[in-house]
Formats: structure tokens, sequence, C-alpha cells
């Protein structure tokens, strides 16, 4: 083991941040997929079994990149460990007039120092030289360079390897996760061609410090999940001065904001730990002008983290949600309308605005029932897919052309899912994976040197994790797909694939501060020195 050691793996992550992967720039993300590849390609294991050494294009994307896929296996052992990591980055635009160094840890100390006002931590953290700054230093090369490292010594030295082990390094991960999404294809393939057994995988993403005074590091079983619900308002337009005619979609909007944003009541709570509320992510009208009418449409999207909450659950919450602030909304314009009625003198008759709210399956489900349009809807879609838009305008762009034949012109709320989902994976000890899992991070916690290691559950950011294992059954799948307008014309959730390769996860990865921000850097001791002990007696004790 000792051959990882802290110079061998600070080489290979500066190598890897060199690199720049920025998430969406296609060249990039191969240049950085085909270094990591030639990596293993200069293992003599590799040369012998070059079948089981993969590029993995993304499916139905944009744009063509890859994720790396690496197998080790040993004669007549069918347990198998996946070590996975993403490869791709968040931009560096946030660098301003300096991007040049983004990715150049031993000169951007000194040009943040030259060019922004930091925080006294920030300065103090450049001065101690403990740790590495760089796009992609925290999230998350260094974790990379770890497992890669890991990944050869057990390869070099099989006699320590009881188990087999899967090197997956995906693209995409920022965004979409088409990497991971078209890895799992591969994955399953894999399962039955080599009679492979996934024990558990093991995620190397960044971790942080849970407030500024915290000195602890983390390991994570299970991870949060994500669900992104979306609220669409089709109000009432009128002239700006006759305000009270109108009834406002950014005002429905707004109180859906206020009700929802912050709001500690949608914390899922779960093994004694809490998700964070709700926030939202986008809120806008649909005018593409400025004009004196009120908007005819509005739509807000909220990041909903999930610990074991289900999306049928999340649904009947916003549903909820919808309905008392529509419920506001009325009771407050009337009461504005009444006042104004008295202070402009004029006769007081009262609005007969009506809460309107349903969820997308039970709307669009309802104007079916009196014409179907499908064929034209799904024509639609097709074209609309043409100008490669964002997936939350896609499906806004959808409702919007559903509602042309929607015959009560009312207003109204819907809710529907606007992008794709991410499992919850709540590690419970239900099963003999998620038993000798659980033994084994509490054996390694044990063994470690760093006595600061704590165990929690949910990996509190999403990660790729979330598609190597569902809490969800076929019903409550084909529910979730319903209420999300993008399928199946631009999504899918790979099911049956989760379904096949289903293992417990866990994070043993970096640790930093100030992930996707300019500030970001790793805390070099604890990454090239505890991160690959780590690895390397996890991957003993699940072997065991």
């Amino acid at each position: 083991m000792n051959e990882i050691n802290y110079e061998k793996i600070q080489s290979l992550t500066k190598e890897l941040i060199h690199i720049s992967s920025i998430n969406g720039k296609a060249q990039q993300e191969k240049n950085i997929a085909s270094f990591i590849y030639d990596f293993f390609k200069n293992i003599p294991y590799f040369t012998q079994h070059n079948k089981h050494l993969l590029k993995v294009s993304t499916t139905n994307d944009e744009i063509e990149r890859q994720s790396i896929i690496a197998l080790y296996k040993k004669e007549n052992i069918k347990d198998t460990i996946i070590l996975m990591g993403h490869l791709d980055t968040v931009d560096i635009e946030d660098y301003g007039n300096i991007k040049e160094y983004a990715t150049d840890p031993d000169k951007l100390p000194q040009k943040l120092q030259e060019n922004f006002e930091l925080d006294q931590e920030i300065i103090e953290d450049i001065k101690s030289d403990k740790y590495l700054f760089a796009r992609g230093s925290l999230d998350m090369k260094a974790g990379l360079a770890n497992q890669m490292l890991v990944f050869k010594y057990f390869i070099e030295h099989p006699d320590e390897l009881n188990v087999n082990l899967l090197f997956l390094a995906e693209c995409d991960e920022e965004d979409n996760s088409h990497g991971i999404i078209s890895s799992l294809r591969v994955l399953s393939a894999l399962k039955d061609e080599e009679d492979l057994n996934y024990i558990s995988a093991i995620n190397a993403d960044f971790t942080t410090p849970q407030n500024k005074d915290d000195q602890n590091h983390y390991i994570y079983l299970g991870t949060v999940g994500k669900i992104l619900p979306c609220f669409m308002c089709f109000g009432k337009e009128a002239h700006a001065g006759s305000p009270f005619q109108a009834l406002d979609p950014n005002y429905l909007i707004s109180l859906i904001n206020k009700n929802m944003s912050y709001n500690a009541e949608f914390c899922d709570y779960a093994n004694k730990e809490c998700s964070v509320p709700p926030i939202s992510l986008r809120q806008s009208d649909t005018k593409d002008k400025y004009t004196v009418q009120t908007a005819l449409s509005a739509y807000t999207c909220f990041n909903y983290m999930l610990h074991s909450t289900k999306p049928d659950e999340v649904m009947e919450k916003c549903l909820k949600v919808a309905e008392s602030s529509f419920e506001e909304a009325i009771s407050n314009i009337s009461s504005q309308y009444e006042q104004y009625c008295q202070k402009a003198n004029i006769a007081y008759h009262k609005l007969n605005w009506q809460t309107r709210v349903y969820s997308f399956e039970q709307w669009y489900q309802n104007i079916l029932n009196k014409k179907d349009i499908r064929q034209l809807i799904n024509d639609y879609a097709r074209e609309i897919l043409k100008e490669k838009i964002d997936l939350r305008i896609f499906c806004v762009r959808l409702i919007q052309k559903i509602r042309e034949f929607d015959d009560n012109r009312e207003p109204c709320i819907i809710v529907f899912f606007g992008s794709m989902f991410y499992a919850n994976i709540e590690i419970k000890g239900e099963n003999s994976k998620e038993r000798k899992l659980i033994d084994s991070i509490n054996e390694i916690v044990k063994k470690s040197s760093d006595k600061s290691l704590k165990v929690r559950y949910f990996y509190p950011y999403i990660s790729d994790m979330s598609f190597l294992n569902t809490n969800l059954n076929e019903e409550e799948i084909t529910k979730l797909l319903n209420n999300s307008p993008m399928y199946p014309y631009n999504y899918d959730y790979p099911y049956e694939d989760i379904k096949n390769i289903s293992m417990p996860v866990v994070n043993i990865g970096t640790h930093g501060k100030d992930g996707h921000m300019l500030s970001e850097r790793l805390e070099k001791d604890y990454c090239f020195k505890t991160l690959p002990e780590l690895l390397y007696l996890c991957i003993k004790e699940l072997g065991k």
C-alpha cells in the first residue's frame, strides 16, 4: 500500500486538473476520458483483456462524449465492487479575468490574491499550504486519482484482493447524467455476461465541513435524492390599467415561492438526518417581450431533496401548496379590490375566481378524454427537440401547446416534474449487501489512522450514486413518468437496468471547502494520505 504515496496521488490529481473538462464542452470531456482510458490501457492486464476496458458513448445526448469503464475480473469470483466518480467539472466563468489559471493549482493561489478581495479564511488557507486550489480539485479529480491508483494497485497485487473491481468514470454528472444513464446498460450487460454480483459501489465525490467549526471528515452511507417539482400557472390576461380584471400568474407564482422556498415543513427526515428545504431554481413568466398586457402564464421550479419521501408524496404536498397559494391569491386580490373600490368611490362587485389545481397527468388526461391530440403533441414535441432546448423549457413549451386545446380557459395551476429523478438511497441494513457495507464501514473507521472520521447517512449533494439503486416499484415509476412532460420524448427512467444491478452505495471522497466556487480547494493531507487508506481498507473489508 505504501506504493500509493502522497506525491503520486498529488501528481496524478494535478494532471487531471490540468485537463479542462467543463460540462457541456464535448471535446474537453472527451479529452479527459481519453486520458483515463490511456492510463488503464497501459496496464498489462488490459492489454490481455482489452474487452474489459471500454469507452461508453452517451445516448440520446445533444453532444458526443464518453464515460470510461474498466473491469478487473478474478477467476471464479462473482462479487464485484464498483469504484465510481465523475470526470466533468462546472464552468470557470466565476474566475473572471483569471480563467486561464483556473486549472493551474500552482499559480492560481497567487492570482486569486492579486485579483479578488478574499475572505480571511481563504487567505489563511492559501498561506497554510494545506490546501490545493483549482477548478475540479475538490469536485472531484482528486477522488478520481485516488480510485485510479488504488485500482491499479490491486491489479498489481492480486493476492490482496478477493473481489472483482470495476472502475467507472462518468461524463455529464454536473448536468443531466447522460454518462451514468448510458453506462447502466453496459453495467447491466457485464453483470449478465461476466456473471458478476455487484455488492457495493464506492463513490469518491467531495465532502465539506458541516459548519465553520467542524473539524470532522465524513463517510456517507447512501445518498440524498432529488426531484424537481414545477408549477405552471395560467392566469387571466388584461391591460395593466385594469389590474383587477386580470389574475396575474406572476402573483400566483410569487405566493407559491413564498410558501415553498426555505419552508422547513418540507425537510425530509430519516435515519435521524434532515434534508435541506426546497428552494426555487427558476422563476419566470412566458412573455417573450415587454408589453402592458399582463402575462398569460408563468412557472417556477424547485429543488426538492429526498431522504425517504417518494415522488407521489411530493406531488401530493405540492398540489396542496398550489391550492393554498391559489386561495391566498384570490383572498388577497379580493381584499385589495374592495379597498380600491372604497378609495376610488366605485361600486364593489365580488371577484369570481375559482381555485383550479391539477397534476400534469390529471390535466392532460382530462383534455385527452375530450379530444385525442396525442399525435399532434408528439409531432410538436419532436419539432421543438430539434432546437436542443433546456429540459425544463421543453416541459413549459409542451404544456403551453397542450393548453391551446383546453376548453376551460379559466386560470389554473399545473404541477409537474420538470427534470430527471435522482433516487434517494437509504441504507437500513435490510439485506445482506447492506449489512456487509455497514459492517465494513464501521470496521474501517476503527482501523483508520484518522480519528476525526464520522459516518453519516445520505450524501448531501446530488450524485450519480442515485442511479445504482431505487426505492420505487413499477407503479410508482409509471406515476412519476406520467407527471413528467418530457417523457417519453427526451427522458426515460432506466428502471430495468437499475433493478438488475441494484446495490448499496457509500461515498468515501475528497474533503475540502467551497465546491463549485472560485475558492474551491481540497485538503491535501486528507486527500493524498487518508483517502487512499480508506479506499484500500474498504475494498479489503468488503472482500472478506
